[in-house]
């Protein structure tokens, strides 16, 4: 394969790939107003190197009433974000431990994000309340 056509074929990815993100979002409840929360080390308990995709930890403290409230108190829709596969033990989980939430969509595995709408988890769900509360973007 040439590498014009490669390049055709990785653009082509990207932009499906960058739609389908986009969409997921956008598809949400609640007029656009949604938050998508990373699953491993926000939602669930996480140790690199776990046996596992399917392997999952415990819940983190507060997580549940969290997301309940920032679903049935604010209003948001909640969006998994994931770079896990989407499996149905995923699923299972989430509804073992009654992890209220609309979607779960798959992220990029990456080391890390930056975006202008992010908020760093430190591990406190009530402190992360909080800093949902008073978020306001850099540029306004």
């Amino acid at each position: 394969m040439k590498f014009k056509q490669l390049c055709k074929y990785a653009r082509l990815y990207f932009y499906f790939s960058k739609n389908y993100f986009l969409n997921a979002i956008r598809s949400t409840e609640n007029n656009g107003k949604s938050i998508a929360i990373d699953f491993d080390g926000v939602l669930a308990h996480y140790k690199p190197g776990m046996a596992s995709r399917d392997e999952h930890g415990l819940p983190l403290t507060h997580a549940r009433v969290a997301l309940e409230q920032l679903k049935h108190v604010h209003g948001y829709s909640i969006i998994i974000w994931t770079s896990r596969p989407i499996t149905r033990n995923l699923k299972r989980w989430l509804s073992k431990f009654s992890i209220p939430f609309d979607k779960i969509i798959q992220k990029p595995d990456c080391h890390m994000f930056i975006d202008d709408r992010a908020i760093k988890f430190n591990g406190d769900w009530n402190e992360t309340i909080q800093e949902i509360k008073q978020f306001k973007e850099w540029w306004r």
